[in-house]
């Protein structure tokens, strides 16, 4: 087995859904990303201009879309989420029936290329037409007094959508500056998005001598222990995305604040994670494992591929996972007749010090973390607003998510959706007539999870991540488990975040760095108080949580579960 060092330890950000909240605006100083944004912007233009401009045909509010004047191209930005649209798909075609003659003409990169590429975009006030953004309200706080951002509100009278779910979803109006400016048009969900859950693999427990799932952090790792003394070729834990998402699925069931400053429920106080007790047992509790050999560290490393994770979860060598609860149909292809191990199954979060936490991926009633944010300097701002509107319909989400009537999916007697039957667990044949596969709404649209979580991605009723996802909504609601969610970051002044920039910047490096080294024993866990001392002094980190626990906080709402088949109530 490698060793795992801070040079090969993957900085790849979760995915989305993701998935991450880590930003490299909070590890790249802005006198780095100014020099950088000269010599980018020195090169020459980054975006070409648009093909066409509005005029031609009718600005009235109202009948803008579909478009029939000259064709009118945006630019823009977006991290690379896999999509392979096709013009030519019927989906993609009815799509653009409701656009007409305009489009947007997206520019993808990795994801370990977006943040940096983004920042540099917004440094320089020399942005695309249209970027996918994380973190709405300290990016409108922080670049909205400057300009750059166009207030979709002020053509509000072109977006009815947005108009509807702001009266629905009164939450949706905490992304308003004090001003009244909605720099961002985000999510609109009608329920939680219960993505994520832990398996474990009963056949190799067994094997190993132990009878059940851990019920506790502290069970959890003893198996782990046990399973690498009993079965050498084993992975005792795997998952995939690099050790942010790694150290992620430790951190939510001993509700550690692992992204740095977070909002601690128990306190109703914005913390540092790394001051919290829990955050060095969490490394004790990794270091551990680590020297047990619990993990494949290839799979941490920065030489892993998505593909070669792929092929070892489906390989199903590995006792644990924590995974979104649709992949169990990816992984091993149930289309092609393949099926997880004997005994892959759900599991309860382990529980930390008495309590049993779940993180939500996706909170309902809050403000969504991504948003569409539009240049100040977009032409045809009226068109552009209509365009972004027409992404937010429930028409667009209706083609995203299920196709085209008669072709894809049919209604239901009650009103809901469900595929035609040779659609019924065939995801490649959606993908193919462009079901879930054309950009626009693939970064931001309306989800009515209601209708789409059971009803979409889990029509095979023997799926195990159907049954876990139906477990783990059951113990929410039961209040069995407690539920972790992404609170809204407080609203602060453009000095304020810029400050919290500079001070963050060298802490979050150092401690990313000597995290690692907790891990893999290059430091010892006795010398933590001298580490929490040189994080002290090499910013002022209270300084940065008074900002945080003094600025405009935001309410959120009450929790709302995605609702439950009848089979499974």
């Amino acid at each position: 087995m490698t060793a795992l060092t801070a040079s090969r330890v993957s900085k790849f950000p979760d995915a989305v859904g993701v998935l991450s909240n880590f930003t490299k605006e909070d590890t790249m100083s802005r006198l780095t990303i100014g020099l950088m944004a000269v010599l980018l912007l020195s090169a020459g233009p980054l975006f070409a201009t648009g093909e066409g401009e509005a005029g031609a045909a009718d600005m009235t509010p109202g009948a803008v879309l579909p478009w029939t004047g000259a064709e009118v191209v945006y630019n823009g930005f977006g991290a690379d989420l896999g999509i392979e649209e096709d013009p030519e798909a019927p989906v993609v075609q009815a799509y653009r029936e409701t656009t007409g003659n305009v489009r947007i003409d997206w520019d993808t990169v990795p994801w370990n290329d977006y943040d940096t590429k983004l920042n540099l975009y917004l440094q320089s006030g020399d942005m695309p037409d249209i970027v996918w953004a994380r973190e709405s309200v300290p990016k409108a706080a922080t670049y909205g007094p400057v300009g750059i951002f166009l207030d979709w509100d002020q053509y509000k009278e072109y977006m009815p959508n947005m108009q509807k779910w702001a009266a629905q979803f009164p939450h949706v109006n905490n992304v308003l500056t004090d001003a009244g400016e909605r720099f961002a048009i985000n999510d609109i969900t009608t329920a939680e998005y219960i993505g994520e859950g832990y398996f474990y693999n009963a056949s190799i427990l067994a094997q190993a001598g132990i009878d059940g799932p851990p019920e506790t952090m502290a069970e959890w790792l003893a198996q782990m222990k046990q399973i690498k003394a009993e079965l050498p070729d084993v992975d005792a834990f795997l998952t995939q995305w690099g050790l942010s998402y790694f150290l992620h699925a430790f951190a939510r069931p001993m509700d550690v604040k692992i992204r740095g400053v977070e909002y601690d429920q128990n306190t109703g106080q914005w913390v540092y994670g790394p001051f919290q007790p829990n955050y060095r047992q969490l490394l004790e509790f990794v270091h551990e494992a680590y020297e047990a050999g619990a993990f494949n560290l290839d799979t941490i490393g920065e030489s892993i591929t998505s593909d070669r994770v792929a092929e070892l979860q489906e390989e199903g060598n590995y006792a644990f996972t924590y995974i979104y609860y649709g992949q169990t149909t990816g992984i091993w292809d149930y289309e092609a007749g393949k099926r997880p191990p004997e005994g892959f199954q759900g599991m309860k979060p382990p529980s930390f010090e008495g309590n049993t936490h779940y993180w939500i991926t996706v909170a309902h009633d809050t403000i969504p973390y991504w948003g569409y944010m539009a240049s100040a300097k977009a032409k045809n701002p009226e068109l552009l607003a209509a365009y972004v509107d027409n992404i937010m319909s429930e028409k667009s989400s209706e083609l995203f998510e299920w196709g085209v009537e008669g072709l894809t999916f049919r209604r239901t007697d009650d009103g809901g959706y469900e595929y035609l039957p040779e659609f019924v667990n065939n995801s490649a044949g959606l993908r193919e007539l462009g079901v879930g596969n054309f950009h626009d709404p693939r970064y931001i649209h309306y989800n009515d999870y209601d209708v789409i979580w059971f009803g979409k991605y889990f029509t095979k009723k023997d799926d195990v991540g159907r049954a876990a996802a139906a477990a783990d909504i059951k113990r929410l609601q039961a209040g069995e488990m407690i539920p972790l969610v992404n609170w809204p970051r407080p609203q602060m002044s453009a000095e304020q975040n810029d400050e919290i920039s500079k001070i963050m910047t060298p802490v979050n490096t150092f401690v990313e760095e000597e995290r690692i080294k907790f891990i893999t024993g290059d430091r010892d866990l006795s010398e933590w108080d001298e580490f929490v001392a040189e994080i002290k002094k090499l910013g002022d980190v209270d300084k940065v949580l008074n900002y945080y626990n003094s600025g405009k906080q935001f309410p959120m709402g009450d929790r709302r579960y995605p609702a439950l088949p009848a089979d499974l109530q």
